[in-house]
């Protein structure tokens, strides 16, 4: 459900046929270049909530954070949708970004503590998941990445990050202008009890604040 490159290369790795199901024919294409290595695909212009133009009989469904781009109240049809698609012993694989506590107090915390305990890690990666829960809406769990970079610009003019950390962030604005929708946990497995099993959940620990970002591994009924 998307066009995430390293998704895509790893089925061309793997001589998997693909079909990227999404809405936006543009990001498939412009992300082509990034697929390593390259190979055929077929890309079906769809609505995740309505995936009727899609063949049935899926081996593998892979979600990474799909459904967080559309409200949570719409999650359960999506999940329908994946259940209907796959065989009846198929997969999904489904990356979640699930609402924790916050860990800093301010948005500044979060920044120091970058500078002193993962100063080689990209300043996105490291401070997004943690500055996503202290600006999340509270009853949607949405977050505006516009009005996200508009806090940090905030943040950059009252000189309390530095000039790279401000930067980094400037520089994804140009692409990044999307809602994130947060998950509740125990809300999602419970939609997900009506079509499938949860076989496992793992973590990428590739980056700073992974365990807001579980990867369900779960199994059609």
């Amino acid at each position: 459900l998307g066009s995430t490159p390293e998704v895509r290369s790893a089925a061309h790795r793997h001589n998997c046929r693909i079909v990227c199901a999404d809405c936006n024919a543009e990001v498939f294409r412009g992300l082509r270049y990034m697929l390593d290595p390259d190979g055929p695909e077929t890309y079906i212009h769809t609505d995740w909530r309505d995936m009727a133009a899609v063949p049935e009989g899926i081996d593998l469904v892979i979600a990474d954070g799909s459904l967080n781009m559309l409200p949570t109240g719409d999650h359960q049809q999506i999940l329908a949708e994946i259940h209907r698609l796959l065989r009846p012993d198929g997969l999904a694989v489904i990356r979640v970004h699930k609402r924790v506590p916050p860990r800093f107090s301010e948005p500044v915390a979060v920044f120091e503590w970058h500078r002193r305990h993962t100063p080689g890690e990209p300043v996105f990666t490291a401070t997004r998941t943690f500055l996503d829960m202290l600006w999340a809406e509270p009853g949607s769990n949405m977050i505006s990445f516009p009005e996200y970079h508009r806090k940090v610009e905030a943040l950059y003019h009252q000189r309390l990050i530095t000039q790279d950390e401000y930067d980094a962030y400037a520089e994804l604005i140009r692409v990044n202008r999307i809602k994130l929708y947060y998950s509740d946990q125990a809300h999602f497995e419970h939609l997900v009890a009506a079509w499938f099993e949860i076989e496992e959940v793992r973590f990428g620990d590739d980056y700073s604040g992974f365990e807001a970002h579980p990867i369900y591994v779960l199994r059609n009924k």
